[in-house]
């Protein structure tokens, strides 16, 4: 941690960098995601709408924070070099933009560094391994739209870069709807119960919807003409990007669903070998002691001892007939 910090202290005094502000609240938010929200809401309920909403809310104090702190010791705004008084639209916008840019920052290493404590501490891997994996593929996504046209500088059109950033994870979230939707409702509700036809539909359905909305956000004013003649020829490339979601999401589902059968397999076998061996035992057990009285009660014939005898031969068969009658 201490080496850690370091980077972040070298990186943070930086003149091309940021300023220390941004690095104080996302260590903070850090802390009370690992340490707060994800152990209370997680580990134990998986309460995921508490969780979300919960986060937020820490975000956008945390945002609101580094906003107060900007001003109070006059650092250099995020993205704005040289900006003017800021009005209240604007502030609400930088808030938002911070709020954004500590969910994409905080969440993910969180969950990462979750996944590695409880790997190296319990030696197992956890849910926090798959919910890392799946963060860190969309941050992958998220990063390669942002460096694609339209090219806007963050120091000269600030807000059209925001517009971008924001536009660019709505359109990622839509794309990636087809792996989640259906993943987890899709396939398990509809193609599981051979209704065939209804899973279809809905892809169409959704299809439709994705393709309408890309058309819609293209055509906003806020782009030039070349802008979107431009977008919209991506069209084509973003339809293939989308079969390919739902190919991986195809597999996913049946990975994940090989994997439980295969668990629940190892499972029933291992309950039907305990079974066995408790019933080997269960007959095993009165033939050994039915041996063992009759050893014994030759032991008291011969020793002359007719009440140990008898005595034992009612015992034997008391449990022969509690044992087989």
């Amino acid at each position: 941690w201490l080496s850690g910090y370091s980077v972040v202290y070298f990186v943070v005094v930086h003149q091309y960098f940021y300023n220390p502000a941004l690095s104080i609240t996302l260590i903070i938010g850090f802390y009370a995601n690992v340490y707060w929200l994800i152990p209370k809401y997680l580990e134990n309920g998986k309460n995921w709408l508490k969780y979300a909403l919960l986060t937020s809310i820490c975000l956008a104090v945390l945002s609101i924070l580094e906003f107060l702190l900007e001003h109070f010791f006059k650092l250099m705004p995020v993205y704005i070099n040289g900006r003017t008084q800021e009005t209240w639209l604007e502030a609400a916008i930088l808030i938002c933009a911070f709020t954004f840019v500590k969910g994409l920052i905080i969440t993910p290493l969180s969950f990462l560094y979750k996944f590695t404590r409880d790997l190296i501490i319990l030696k197992k891997v956890t849910v926090f391994a798959e919910i890392s994996l799946h963060m860190l593929i969309i941050g992958m996504l998220y990063t390669l739209s942002m460096i694609t046209p339209p090219y806007w500088s963050p120091e000269h059109e600030p807000l059209l870069f925001l517009f971008k950033a924001a536009y660019k994870f709505f359109l990622l979230a839509v794309h990636l709807s087809f792996f989640y939707l259906n993943a987890f409702w899709f396939m398990p509700k509809f193609l599981a119960k051979k209704r065939y036809v209804t899973y279809f539909f809905a892809l169409i359905l959704l299809f439709a919807a994705s393709i309408a909305i890309e058309s819609v956000i293209y055509q906003l004013p806020v782009f030039s003409a070349e802008q979107t003649s431009a977008l919209m020829g991506t069209i084509r490339q973003d339809v293939l990007f989308i079969l390919a979601i739902l190919l991986a999401s195809i597999l996913y589902r049946f990975s994940v669903d090989w994997f439980r059968h295969e668990e629940l397999r190892k499972g029933l076998e291992s309950d039907k070998l305990s079974a066995e061996l408790k019933f080997l035992q269960f007959q095993v057990h009165p033939h050994f002691l039915f041996n063992t009285i009759n050893n014994i009660y030759s032991l008291a014939m011969k020793e002359d001892s007719p009440a140990t005898a008898g005595s034992l031969a009612k015992l034997g068969g008391m449990m022969h007939y509690m044992l087989e009658e």
